[in-house]
């Protein structure tokens, strides 16, 4: 659809643009050689969206959690965890070069796979998130390659976090021989 319309239909049936902003993450999923800068910047608009940057408040003035949860649920509903997924997991899933040729990810990409990490914690501990915790410990291959990610400096931290909120969510033993 021509991008008019598509603004007009979004603009009643999704007030916090996360349709466009997974269209947008989308394309650089299907890249394996995306642009880093484009992507990180689009990463943070959306760990922003999901970040509550003021003061503790009562429960009557909580207008931004709502907020964030609402974008959050959204995000999930439309698809985006799929997409932060496939970039997460590119260069293992779909190599640039030939199988026996590993290349080294560079410190833009960690940095973008740091703040996918970050995004998708921030989505686990909603109420929405729970039930996605326990669909992305099914797949074992995203869950040893996220251990693969706890030797880079850039990504160790988010590693760490993103892996004891995913297995909180687990209820049963992880196996680490496979």
């Amino acid at each position: 659809l021509p991008d008019e319309i598509m603004r007009r239909y979004l603009e009643v049936n999704d007030p916090m643009d996360t349709t466009l902003v997974i269209r947008d993450l989308s394309e650089f999923a299907a890249d394996v050689d995306f642009n880093t800068d484009a992507c990180l910047s689009k990463l943070k608009f959306v760990l922003n969206k999901m970040t509550n940057f003021e003061a503790r408040r009562p429960q009557e003035q909580a207008g931004t959690e709502d907020r964030q949860t609402a974008f959050c649920r959204y995000f999930v509903e439309n698809g985006g965890v799929d997409v932060l997924v496939q970039i997460l997991m590119y260069s293992c899933l779909l190599p640039s070069k030939p199988m026996f040729s590993h290349k080294k990810e560079t410190e833009h990409q960690l940095r973008c796979k740091s703040v996918i990490l970050e995004i998708l914690a921030k989505i686990i501990t909603t109420d929405t998130g729970e039930k996605l915790a326990k669909q992305l410990t099914e797949h074992s291959d995203m869950v040893n390659y996220v251990f693969s990610l706890l030797v880079y400096d850039k990504t160790c931290l988010m590693s760490c976090q993103f892996l004891e909120d995913m297995l909180q969510a687990r209820k049963s033993v992880l196996s680490l021989h496979s």
